[in-house]
């Protein structure tokens, strides 16, 4: 464990015991005319808090307000393309595609292995270097300066005379006091009356029945450990107080009120106005004189009941403020369960579990109202906890994924800037050819016949004729005999491939984009296709992504991509073995990308309902296998709110990519792939399926309605504008077990795949007196589809947060 991990540990420590210490503060107010024994006693969580940095369970802690669960916040990305579904090409049930491995495609180039980078330790900011070496030297030196002191004090005691037992009289002091830790010792002054002397040895020798000596030890140690924070320190100052005064009431309840008088006398004889934690803080003596007269003035003994109410007061607030929430109660996030766990192999064969709930219940507030209805067989397999960081493509993966993807004999051409004139852009022999191409589409039944009625309009007929007239016009400037430049395969800046070399001397710095990217082209039986591999690694996000699409050069409306596409997918109908195929074939080319192992999950007949065209476009994804288990999927969407939309830094894993009827490339995409550092266990020990459904309950027991994606200004609007208040209905339908990426607490670019119950539904948003429904994700446009709900940590259930991925 590095400096900085420990003063971090250290710092999250010191929070939650300042919120200890405040709430004790605070009950000292509500006990302040009850014996300070009790108020003493409260001084023990916020030790604990200080100096463990574990805590044990408890059904009520004040730490839960620590851990209440995440409101989540999702954006979801649409387009303008929606699936028929009177013609969406599915099985009767959903299609599930065995876990197959294949061998790379033969050919000359290295292997994938060969450029799978080795792991790097994330690199700290400076500042957190120079925050970990100040903390650790204020430590030293308030250590230093507490054995320098109670050395120094010690010397003073040098020629002290033992009176009896363990008391001892020494001169050039000026208070009594317990020193010594394994075998501690009173000294009292030797100008100490013997009338004085039982009273106050009294109260010492209780200090040492109680190990208020070990007590002073730890709480010093806790001091200097947490030196930089204030309320540590005012707890130091107040408890040593409440130590005392329940020591002085002890020795009365014992020797009997009628000593109060000459037990004043003796602490007013020894009255120092030095303050003991400028002596030294490792020994502890009589201080505060005034206020323990006055608190032994007001001293009576206690009723029994009041004794009884304050015991159970103690009790009760000692365990609110040293114990953090029971595993059995909700968990919002990893609480250090999952690090524990986390080496647990589970012991016992995975067995089917069916889960079968039908249940109604409210949140605590009443604003949703949850039906669970769930009827499902789900055989958990034998989960392993992976250890993966980002795979982020270089100008090499880009050389060698272009060739596995094309073969080895293709050609690739550099992609040249997007916004160059036509000139700097195309070849004669090309210009000629999209000439040719666009003149075809020059007027609007024959655009719409391409686009679809629904989209083209006269407009778009007139900006096919400009670029026609533009590309013309450069057609005379393009020398004869250019060439396109080879593939250069060099990361380079994203702007690069938009703007002009002298676009971007003229542009403002803070404009310019930092991602990174290689751009290509290909030219395969006359179809273009450009290959994007984009890198973005930041303190925002991480991105790492790998698109194929048809190449469009700088057509007007994009014509050139649509009249490639209205070539490839114009093919009829496919057939189920069509689609099986493009299944099977999509699994083995991202098998043989060297990227990881990865699973086909979905295999859907795509085509665009508004522009009345008949396109077939079979749609393949899939997503990363981690030791033969798949992921399972968390697509950003608006169902559940968060803060911190980028919680996780990275993108989701998956894969996607487009065929026609007949197999042919249409497009391919891939997002942040992963590289596995370790398998950190095969076969970890999970909740079962009953505990965590019962979790699900519980997390969602404690949301409110503004935390299904309507919310804060949004929501107001639409209650005013109805007129009545909404309740929110979820019906939680669906559950689905298998991987889920979360972040490793503490670094840059780590995660782990672990196991993960999913949990969908739809959502509705209902007026409270009508019962109108006025948004439901059944109905809505954007959000036509079953929507996850909430997504647990199978490990320690804790929720992960569906932010990025």
């Amino acid at each position: 464990m590095t400096l900085f991990e420990v003063f971090s540990k250290v710092l999250n420590m010191s929070l939650t015991a300042s919120l200890v210490i405040l709430a004790v503060l605070l009950c000292r107010l509500a006990l302040r005319k009850c014996p300070k024994v009790y108020s003493y006693i409260l001084w023990a969580a916020v030790l604990f808090r200080l100096l463990c940095p574990v805590s044990l369970p408890s059904p009520v802690s004040l730490m839960g307000a620590l851990d209440a669960p995440a409101e989540q916040s999702q954006g979801i990305t649409t387009t303008v393309r929606y699936v028929r579904h009177e013609q969406l090409f599915q099985w009767e049930e959903p299609p599930v595609y065995e876990p197959t491995t294949f061998a790379p495609k033969e050919h000359p180039l290295p292997s994938a292995e060969d450029y799978i980078p080795s792991r790097t330790e994330p690199t700290l900011p400076e500042w957190t270097e120079v925050a970990s070496v100040l903390w650790l030297t204020g430590v030293a030196f308030v250590l230093l300066y507490g054995i320098g002191t109670y050395l120094h004090f010690r010397r003073k005691l040098a020629v002290s005379v033992r009176l009896r037992g363990n008391v001892y009289l020494a001169d050039h002091i000026d208070t009594a006091f317990v020193a010594g830790l394994f075998a501690p010792k009173i000294y009292l002054p030797s100008h100490l009356s013997s009338g004085q002397m039982p009273y106050i040895i009294a109260h010492e020798r209780h200090h040492i029945r109680r190990f208020d000596h070990v007590v002073k030890h730890l709480a010093f140690l806790a001091l200097a450990i947490h030196w930089f924070n204030p309320l540590v320190w005012a707890a130091f100052l107040v408890a040593g107080r409440d130590m005392e005064m329940s020591c002085d009431e002890a020795v009365i309840k014992k020797l009997g009120a009628g000593i109060r008088a000459d037990y004043s006398a003796s602490l007013l004889s020894l009255a120092t106005r030095r303050r003991i934690i400028a002596a030294t803080p490792l020994a502890f003596g009589e201080g505060d004189t005034k206020g323990r007269v006055l608190n032994m003035a007001k001293w009576k003994k206690p009723r029994w009941w009041v004794s009884v109410i304050c015991s159970v007061l103690c009790i009760a607030i000692l365990t609110a403020c040293a114990a953090n929430p029971d595993r059995d109660a909700v968990v919002s996030k990893n609480d250090g369960t999952f690090d524990a766990n986390l080496i647990q192999t589970a012991t016992v064969p995975n067995e089917p579990q069916h889960v079968e709930v039908t249940e109604e219940f409210t949140s605590t507030d009443g604003s949703v109202e949850f039906t669970m209805h769930l009827d499902q067989t789900i055989v958990p397999p034998e989960v392993p906890v992976v250890e993966v960081v980002p795979h982020y493509f270089t100008g090499e993966d880009a050389r060698r994924i272009s060739h596995v993807m094309f073969g080895e004999d293709a050609v690739f051409y550099e992609k040249e800037p997007t916004l160059a004139p036509y000139e700097e852009i195309y070849t004669r022999e090309d210009a000629l050819a999209a000439l040719q191409r666009w003149s075809n589409y020059t007027n609007l039944d024959a655009l719409r016949e391409l686009l679809g009625k629904y989209v083209a309009t006269p407009s778009d007929v007139e900006t096919v004729k400009a670029g026609i007239a533009e590309l013309t016009a450069a057609l005379e400037k393009i020398p004869e005999g250019k060439t396109y430049r080879n593939a250069e395969w060099i990361m380079r800046p994203d702007d690069e491939y938009l703007y002009t070399a002298e676009q971007i001397a003229n542009m403002d710095e803070d404009d310019r984009d930092n991602l990174q990217s290689v751009k290509a082209r290909t030219n395969v039986d006359a179809i273009q296709y450009q290959l994007d591999f984009t890198i973005r690694d930041d303190e925002q996000y991480k991105l790492s992504s790998f698109y194929v699409n048809m190449d469009t050069v700088m057509s007007p409306i994009w014509l050139d991509a649509e009249i490639f596409e209205a070539r490839l997918l114009r093919t009829g109908e496919p057939t189920q073995e069509q689609i099986d195929a493009a299944a099977k074939k999509g699994g083995e080319l991202l098998n043989s990308l060297g990227l990881g192992q990865w699973q086909v999950d979905s295999c859907e007949v795509w085509i665009p309902e508004l522009s009345g065209v008949e396109e077939y476009r079979i749609i393949v994804k899939a997503l990363p296998v981690f030791n033969g288990v798949p992921a399972i999927r968390q697509p950003m969407n608006d169902s559940i709110k968060s803060d911190d939309i980028y919680a996780h830094n990275c993108y989701m894993t998956e894969a996607k990519i487009e065929y026609n009827a007949e197999g042919t490339l249409v497009g391919f995409e891939i997002q942040t792939p992963m590289d596995v550092v370790e398998v950190l266990n095969d076969n970890v020990a999970t909740m079962t399926m009953d505990d965590l459904v019962q979790r699900v309950k519980d997390q969602l027991s404690l949301t409110d309605k503004e935390a299904f994606g309507t919310y804060g200004e949004i929501l107001d609007m639409m209650e005013r504008s109805a007129g009545e208040e909404f309740i929110c209905k979820v019906d939680l339908c669906q559950i689905e077990y298998g991987m889920v990426r979360i972040r490793i607490p503490n670094t840059e670019d780590g995660y782990y795949y672990v196991p993960a119950l999913k949990c969908s539904g739809t959502i509705d948003y209902v007026g409270a007196q009508s019962g109108k429904v006025y948004r439901s994700s059944g109905t809505d446009i954007q959000t036509d589809r079953i929507l996850p709900i909430l997504v647990l940590n199978a490990v320690d259930g804790s929720v992960i947060e569906q932010g990025i991925g």
